[in-house]
């Protein structure tokens, strides 16, 4: 069998968006974020006895992802959790008064889910040119407290379920 690899075209690939549409992502609001490393390679860490310990990598990731608040002040973390291959958050948009920040010698821009979870903003590379995440990431608007706390439960309980599943 021959593969024959064709660039992205958008004329011939029409990449279907699974985003609610006509939801402001800049919405105050808590979202569930999932990141997959590239290729589902198991470079954070590994799953032992049901929990999960992190190597080097999988530490940086979870440096990381604890400046995200102090990066962007309109942001608060939730549960969250590296996985060997994975990551899953919740993060909330707060609504901020006043558009100034200390710092800032402009507007300063919206916060949007894209633009907290922009793989290069949390990324420990590979190689300084290698992004270690696979293109693109899933998000999910949480609706009510039922759902925060089901999905709360459902990142708590991801090292667990992990051998049932690789």
């Amino acid at each position: 069998m021959v593969f024959i690899w064709k660039r992205f075209d958008p004329e011939i690939h029409h990449r279907q968006s699974y985003r609610l549409k006509g939801w402001d992502y800049t919405k105050p609001g808590l979202y569930f974020i999932t990141l997959n490393s590239k290729g589902s390679i198991h470079l954070f860490g590994e799953i032992i006895d049901g929990n999960m310990i992190c190597n080097n990598f999988g530490l940086i990731l979870y440096d990381e992802w604890l400046k995200t608040p102090m990066i962007r002040p309109s942001v608060f973390l939730d549960e969250f959790i590296v996985m060997p291959d994975h990551f899953h958050g919740i993060i909330g948009i707060k609504k901020i008064s006043g558009a100034s920040l200390v710092g800032a010698t402009g507007p300063v821009a919206p916060t949007t889910v894209p633009t907290i979870v922009t793989p290069t903003t949390i990324t420990p590379t590979v190689t300084p040119t290698s992004s270690v995440w696979q293109r693109g990431f899933y998000d999910k608007i949480i609706w009510n407290a039922k759902h925060l706390e089901n999905v709360r439960n459902y990142i708590r309980n991801n090292p667990g379920k992990w051998d049932c599943k690789k």
